[in-house]
């Protein structure tokens, strides 16, 4: 049984800050913008609304067609206490599913995705929701403030009605220490930018997608969309070039001078939008990053998708609203 994306939804809040208005606080500069949520939302209420606009897309009757409800993020209000609880509540999802946490690094959300699809395609459920939703902490002057962004994407998994099909899964990891956040700590540390970039992210990316691609036995001109875990714009833009990835293959999913670093929403909201667009037959190339672990994963767009186009809110709808 093969699995894939049955649907998808976003949330991304009203409120934007400018990367200079920061930046003339801390005597720099900075351009574009970072999402900020408002003080009444967090994890749970973006997670909850992008929860919706995905079962609304999918076409399932209801949230209680759902088996499972998992959730990344770096960004939990609790240390013990699931927040899915109260998502399920406002899906009005049926009290016999599968709830499960993911956290400790921003490619969390991709970490549920691949347990999602296991599930799936094991037999043992058959739809479940995906959730990467994040709303973190900076210090004060750090790079991170500059960067963060808030907001939520889910996808809503199945092996019927699919709108793009998972073809293939690798994964690159090792034991590296670049970024990480101790218990009792609200902020982010890091020993130095140019580790985190070179043998943190660059690395880890870079090995993932040609691994991928070596299983395929493709080539990078074979996507017509890329997808990259968007810490920081300096960051992409290296690894998009080494991989050979040309501007129009990666501009539907640029979002970061628009909302920022997402952390475990990024790829997932980068792949709202390009799903916003694609066309069937298209394939997208998607690669996550984080705490030493890189994700690729390959889909291939279907012809499902034009049935539930407009089903839910775009991505640049929110953008512009």
């Amino acid at each position: 049984m093969s699995a894939g994306i049955v649907g998808y939804g976003v949330y991304i809040p009203k409120y934007r800050v400018g990367r200079g208005i920061i930046g003339k606080a801390w005597s720099s500069g900075g351009r574009g913008e970072i999402s900020v949520s408002y003080h009444d939302e967090d994890v749970i209420t973006m997670g909850a609304e992008a929860s919706l606009n995905a079962i609304t897309h999918s076409g399932i009757d209801s949230a209680t067609e759902l088996d499972a409800l998992y959730l990344g993020t770096d960004s939990y209000p609790h240390l013990e206490h699931s927040s899915l609880g109260i998502i399920s509540e406002v899906l009005r999802s049926k009290e016999e599913m599968d709830l499960a946490d993911f956290t400790a690094s921003p490619r969390a959300s991709f970490a549920a995705f691949k347990a999602c699809q296991d599930a799936i395609e094991a037999n043992r459920i058959q739809y479940g929701l995906v959730i990467g939703s994040e709303a973190r902490s900076a210090s004060p002057g750090s790079l991170e403030e500059m960067n963060c962004g808030d907001g939520a994407a889910a996808v809503l998994l199945g092996s019927q009605d699919t709108i793009a099909q998972i073809e293939a899964v690798y994964t690159y990891s090792s034991n590296i220490v670049d970024r990480w956040r101790e218990a009792g700590s609200p902020y982010p540390k890091e020993y130095e930018p140019r580790f985190t970039r070179d043998y943190g992210y660059h690395r880890h990316v870079l090995k993932a997608g040609s691994g991928l691609l070596d299983r395929l036995g493709a080539r990078i001109e074979d996507f017509q969309y890329v997808i990259l875990q968007q810490p920081d714009a300096r960051m992409v833009k290296k690894a998009a070039k080494t991989m050979n990835v040309k501007p129009e293959q990666m501009q539907t999913a640029d979002l970061f001078s628009l909302v920022g670093d997402l952390g475990a929403a990024s790829v997932l909201m980068g792949l709202a939008a390009v799903l916003d667009q694609a066309k069937p037959g298209e394939r997208i190339l998607a690669l996550s990053y984080g705490s030493g672990v890189s994700d690729a994963i390959a889909l291939k767009v279907n012809q499902g998708i034009e049935e539930k186009r407009g089903r839910a809110k775009a991505v640049d709808s929110y953008l512009k609203s």
